[in-house]
């Protein structure tokens, strides 16, 4: 489904010493995503299933926001491609966090354009829709 091969994580941690440093990292900042409710349950039941913990951390998903400045697109590709964002390394983690930086920073200067400046104007909009 992602083109992830047992090759490109021989030399991964287990997930359980990945979160250790993972989730520190996130902690105190906002996770964005591109339907990122898949990846926030995956992140949910594994930190459940290794330490009993919960994360309920800030989290923005960038799909409705499209929808909000007037695009449908339903995957991160079509994103991606209505900008003419290229992301040769697409699901690797470097790759898709650089494209998904250049989607954000586009969004942030469309929703400027628009008069919405702060969180809080993001969310009535959004409310809105």
């Amino acid at each position: 489904m992602t083109g992830i091969e047992a090759r490109d994580v021989v030399f991964a941690p287990p997930l359980a010493e990945a979160l250790r440093t993972f989730v520190p990292f996130i902690a105190a900042g906002v996770l964005i995503g591109y339907h990122i409710g898949h990846d926030l349950a995956f992140l949910r039941h594994a930190l459940w299933r290794h330490y009993r913990q919960k994360w309920s951390g800030r989290f923005l998903d960038l799909q409705p926001m499209m929808t909000l400045i007037g695009h449908s697109c339903p995957t991160f590709d079509d994103a991606l491609a209505c900008y003419g964002i290229r992301c040769p390394r697409r699901h690797t983690a470097d790759g898709d966090v650089e494209a998904m930086a250049k989607l954000w920073a586009i969004l942030l200067d469309e929703f400027r354009q628009r008069g919405i400046e702060t969180l809080h104007d993001l969310y009535a909009a959004l409310s809105r829709c």
